[in-house]
């Protein structure tokens, strides 16, 4: 069952346990770093944790705290995962982030999203297998004049990752 704030859809994902991602916004930010009654009722009770194109509206500290909520979602068992997919480069590192509040964040390679998990299961007592795969974003190649494209030394991808409990 997909279950999550306000969702209920039956037999999602063959029967498992799974969570929608929240929409990126600025309550969000709070909300995925927070300890809150609404998220405390959800702890350990997914076996699945997907969550696309959210973690990269954070800096790498940032990312890591809302992914720790994240773990903190799935089942304390192996074979729990937390999937997604974000933007990332060829070149990571902070970015610039248009905001009032003048915001960076961080984008990955295949490289650093391994040690950012290799990271999050430090800090949670966890480990985790983590895997990736690049695929192209037709919005990049065609808009040559967007602020993530022209803030960025490297070549602009989509990565998915799936991160597993070992």
């Amino acid at each position: 069952m997909l279950r999550g704030p306000g969702i209920e859809v039956p037999d999602a994902f063959r029967g498992h346990t799974a969570i929608a991602a929240v929409r990126a916004s600025t309550s969000m930010r709070a909300y995925m770093t927070a300890d809150t009654a609404e998220l405390s009722k959800w702890r350990g009770t997914f076996d699945v944790v997907s969550v696309g194109q959210v973690l990269h509206v954070w800096d790498w500290s940032g990312q890591a705290a809302a992914a720790q909520t994240l773990v903190s979602l799935a089942k304390a068992k192996p074979g729990s995962m937390i999937i997604g997919h974000q933007m990332g480069s060829s070149v990571p590192g902070e970015r610039p982030f248009p905001s009032p509040k003048q915001l960076v964040h961080f984008r990955h390679d295949e490289r650093t999203v391994r040690e950012f998990w290799d990271e999050v299961g430090e800090r949670t007592g966890s480990e985790w297998e983590v895997t990736t795969s690049r695929f192209s974003s037709e919005a990049f190649k065609q808009n040559k004049d967007h602020w993530a494209v022209k803030s960025d030394p490297g070549e602009l991808f989509m990565i998915a990752f799936c991160a597993t409990r070992l």
